[in-house]
This record gives structure tokens, C-alpha cells and sequence, in this order.
């Protein structure tokens, strides 16, 4: 039998972002859960499912984005980030047991998470250059004291989502399946404590790590940094905008009320090949400014972000040819993407959170996976994404162009992998290899000149795995990353307002050896 589970080539993140954000995060952000699932059989043909999770973890990191510019100007930036989440997720479902036509599934999912973010910016002595770059630095800051400064927030922020949901499936006749499912979810955020301002850091050494604590003290006994209750957005008004000053505020909560969907219909064509059809909708939802560059303490307004939907289309074939040792799956999908969200930093104004109006993707893909056996598999995919913005709305500041295609969202793709597995006594070895290729593709949502393009690239890695004991419950693990020591950006920002130069945030550009050993519960 044919299952209609299938893995996406170029589609993972946009399939990520039809989960609502909280859902999101935490599958992005955490490596590993815990928890528990009972199930009991009910009276009316039905099985229940109780999953509960729960995940503390505390995050420090720090970016270093000074260095010369393409102006005369020097600028040391260093990025601070002090961060703490505790997360609690609860879900209750129900799925049909019973062998007629009708099968459903029903649930309900409760999410809670409380987080402190805090992030800072410290700039560190200029050479008092005249550059564009260093200019507009030194203008937003205040002028040269501000060189040994940092502009901080420091966010409590509270999220909780509530999400009933449920499908249905029924077979038409032998060949045709219909599905309908339907999802509602309240999701709700709030900042009960934004504490934003500018402290000097002429005391810290320059590799200390500004936490949230140290932050705090040097913010301590400080002027508010916005004494007419303007928002300090507005020049000339005697505020301390780029001066030492501090102050929370208490931004308005976000809540979203969205229902999404998927509706489909399945035709068996033979014994070992499906036709589908869906169309469905997903939502994410909007979330808090709590940029350190934006509020009274630099003069630059928060701009909180709206929901960002996707409506997704797509037709596909999945089949299970000469006995079930060749698997060939292809799809074609259309995307309809409205207020997608994007982190952009503005030339002239420093970071900012946008919606981009209105984007269409479209795409095929096709995957072929080879059993023959003898404990060898073969597989190989490839895709083709065609993305294009089709509405910048009216922005003044230009960073979304109309026709532009998304960044980085590569329109060619391929993957490879070959493997062997050896049975030696009741113990088995598996020897892999894998190869990925990503066409060059673009890093702003607007030309910028030399900077926009992302470069093509080749990853080659390789595994060998010595599984052994009672049902294979262990594994040892050897292997090497980036055999081609492949060098590729992350993701880039256009920072010349700031030390007229543009930043790259590179992967390690090396090959990585390593060993891991996996336990089986």
C-alpha cells in the first residue's frame, strides 16, 4: 500500500511555516523532547493519544560585525544575545480505529511559553573617519561618545496558542479517497516588560559578555530616554535618543484568530501508484518588534509584524514499482504567500521586521529511491522553485522590489546518496555517503548590487554506523561533514549606513570529522 508521506526537496521551510510560530519555533530551536503518550482503546472504535512535552534551555552567543569598510571609516560591532526559554505543550488526540470507508482524526493542542530575550549592539572606538558609512553611524548614535556604548532591549515575552483540530477521510469507491481537515487556533502574544535604553561600556573589556545582568547595571540610576512622551520620534524634541538613558515599556499584545485547512482527493491508478490533489492553508502568526535599534532610545519606531498566510496547491505522484524496490515520487505545487514576514536591514534606518505584500512560488520535484537488496539502497532527487515578489505594496524605503525573486530560495536543487549495510554476526554495519547541489540564488528581496547573489554549492558528507546490541538498541557513529569544504553565506545584511560595508554570515567552510553514540529507548 501506497503511503502518502513523502519528503519535500525545497519545500521543508515553507512547509515549516504552515505550523503556527509557536509550533514552529520549538521544533527549530530544540534538538530533542521528552515526554510521554498514552493510548487506550475507546468503545467506539477509536484509540487516544496523550502527549506531553516539556523543554528549558538558555542560549548565549555573540556576533562580531565591525571591521573596515569599503569607506575610510573603522567600526568595531559587537552583537550580544542573552537568552532564556522554558516551553510546556500539551496535546489530546483521538483517531478512528474502525475498517469502513470513514477514518477521522480529532484533537486538541495547548501550547505555553514564557521567554527573556536580550540582545545588545556595543560599538567600540571609530578612527573618526568621514565615510558614508561611519556618517550615518556616528549621526544615529549621538556622535563619537556614543563609541563606547550599546543599545539594548532586554523582553519578557509570553506566548500561548489553543488549537482544535480534525480530519476526515473517505473512500468514495476503491480507487478515490476524499480528505478534509480543518485547524482553528487562537494564538497569543504578549511582552508584559520591554526595557530598551543605552549604557556605556567604557568600564567592560572589550571580549567581556555583556549579559543581561551586566546590562541591567550599567543601566541602573539612568534618565528615561524619552521625556515628552512623543515616542522620540521626532527631531529636536528634548529627548536622550542615542544618549545613556532607560526605559520599559509595555507594547500592546498580538493576538491572531486564524482557521486553516487542507482538502484533497487521492485516485489509485494501480496497486502501486497514486494520484493526489490538495489544496490547503496555513497561517503564522505576527510577533513583537524587540529590536535593540528601534524604540525611544534610538528614535527609530517599533514595527510590530501582521499574520503571513500561505495558500498552497499541488498535484503529485507517488509509486511503488518491481516489487517495492523502486519508489518514484514527483510533484508540481503553486504557492501563494500574503505579509510574508522578513528581517531586512534598512540602509539608512539600521534593522527592521517587514511583510512582504504578496509572493508566488511554483515548482516541481521528483524522487527516486532503489532497493534492490543485498543491503543496498540508492537515492536521488531533484527540484526546480521559481519565486517572484508580485506586490511590494508602497514602502518608501525600497527594500522589497516587485519581480524580485525570495532570498535564498536556490531554483535548482539535486541530492544523492548511495549506502550499504553489512550484517556481521547478530551486529550491523551501514557505510553512507550523500551529496547536495544548490544553484546560486538570491540574499535581499531587492537588487543590491555585488552583495545580493548567494553562490552555488556542493556538499559531499559521509557516515559509518556500528549498530549493535539487543535489537540494534546501540549505535556508534563516525563521520565527516563537507568533504568539499564547501564555503557558502547563511544569510547576509547590507551594513553600510553603518561601517559601509556588507556583512556575511559564512557556514564553517571546512570539513568536519566526528564521532556520536545514539541509545535506543
Amino acid at each position: 500500500m501506497i503511503e502518502r508521506r513523502r519528503t519535500r526537496i525545497l519545500g521543508q521551510e515553507t512547509i515549516r511555516r504552515l505550523l503556527s510560530e509557536a509550533t514552529r519555533a520549538a521544533l527549530a530551536r530544540r534538538p530533542a523532547r521528552t515526554g510521554f503518550a498514552r493510548r487506550a482503546g475507546m468503545p467506539f472504535a477509536a484509540t487516544q493519544s496523550l502527549i506531553t512535552s516539556y523543554d528549558k534551555s538558555d542560549v548565549r552567543f555573540t556576533y562580531d560585525l565591525g571591521g573596515p569598510g569599503a569607506t575610510d571609516n573603522d567600526i568595531t560591532m559587537i552583537n550580544g544575545n542573552d537568552q532564556s526559554f522554558k516551553q510546556v505543550s500539551q496535546e489530546l488526540r483521538l483517531q478512528s480505529t474502525g475498517k469502513g470507508p470513514l477514518r477521522w482524526i480529532a484533537g486538541f493542542y495547548y501550547f505555553h511559553e514564557s521567554s527573556l530575550l536580550g540582545q545588545n549592539m556595543g560599538f567600540g572606538p571609530f578612527n573618526g573617519g568621514t565615510g558614508a558609512g561611519g556618517a550615518a553611524a556616528l549621526l544615529l548614535l549621538a556622535g563619537d561618545p556614543y563609541s563606547n556604548q550599546a543599545a539594548f532591549s532586554i523582553a519578557r515575552l509570553k506566548n500561548e496558542v489553543l488549537s482544535p483540530y480534525g480530519q476526515v477521510e473517505y473512500d468514495i469507491s476503491r480507487k478515490v479517497t476524499v480528505s478534509f481537515g480543518l485547524r482553528y487556533t487562537d494564538d497569543k502574544k504578549r511582552a508584559p516588560s520591554l526595557f530598551v535604553g543605552n549604557v556605556g561600556t567604557g568600564t567592560l573589556g572589550r571580549d567581556q559578555f555583556r549579559s543581561n545582568e551586566v546590562i541591567g547595571s550599567l543601566a541602573g540610576g539612568l534618565p528615561l530616554c524619552d521625556l515628552d512622551g512623543d515616542g522620540n520620534l521626532a527631531g529636536g524634541t528634548p529627548d536622550n535618543r542615542g544618549k545613556p538613558c532607560s526605559q520599559i515599556l509595555s507594547p500592546d499584545d498580538i493576538r491572531a484568530k486564524e482557521w486553516g485547512g487542507k482538502v484533497g482527493i487521492d485516485f489509485k491508478l494501480a496497486d502501486d501508484t497514486l494520484l493526489y490533489v490538495s489544496a490547503s492553508r496555513g497561517f503564522r502568526s505576527g510577533k513583537h518588534d524587540i529590536e535593540f535599534f528601534h524604540g525611544p532610545q534610538t528614535g527609530f519606531a517599533r514595527e510590530d509584524q501582521q499574520v503571513e498566510t500561505l495558500d498552497a496547491f499541488e498535484v503529485g505522484l507517488k509509486s511503488e514499482l518491481f516489487d517495492r524496490t523502486l519508489v518514484l515520487n514527483a510533484a508540481v505545487f503553486y504557492y501563494i504567500w500574503k505579509d510574508q514576514q522578513f528581517f531586512d536591514v534598512n540602509p539608512n534606518t539600521g534593522p527592521v521586521f517587514i511583510n512582504v505584500p504578496e509572493s508566488q512560488l511554483k515548482g516541481a520535484e521528483i524522487e527516486l529511491r532503489w532497493n534492490p537488496g543485498s543491503g543496498f539502497s540508492a537515492q536521488l532527487s531533484g527540484g526546480f522553485l521559481d519565486s517572484e515578489v508580485t506586490d511590494a505594496g508602497t514602502d518608501p524605503s525600497g527594500l522589497v522590489q516587485k519581480g524580485h525573486a525570495l532570498p535564498f530560495a536556490p531554483k535548482y536543487s539535486a541530492n544523492a546518496l548511495v549506502a550499504k549495510e553489512f550484517e556481521i554476526g547478530d551486529n550491523k554495519l551501514r557505510l553512507q555517503a550523500d551529496l547536495q547541489y544548490l544553484s546560486k540564488s538570491k540574499g535581499f528581496l531587492r537588487d543590491v548590487n555585488y552583495v545580493d547573489a548567494i553562490g552555488s554549492s556542493v556538499f559531499l558528507n559521509t557516515r559509518a554506523t556500528w549498530s549493535f546490541g539487543a535489537d540494534h538498541r546501540y549505535d556508534l557513529s563516525v563521520y565527516a561533514t563537507n568533504l568539499t569544504g564547501q564555503t557558502r553565506c547563511e544569510y547576509k545584511r547590507d551594513l553600510f549606513a553603518f561601517s559601509g560595508a556588507a556583512y556575511c554570515l559564512p557556514n564553517s567552510g571546512r570539513t568536519l570529522f566526528g564521532a556520536e553514540a545514539r541509545v535506543k529507548f
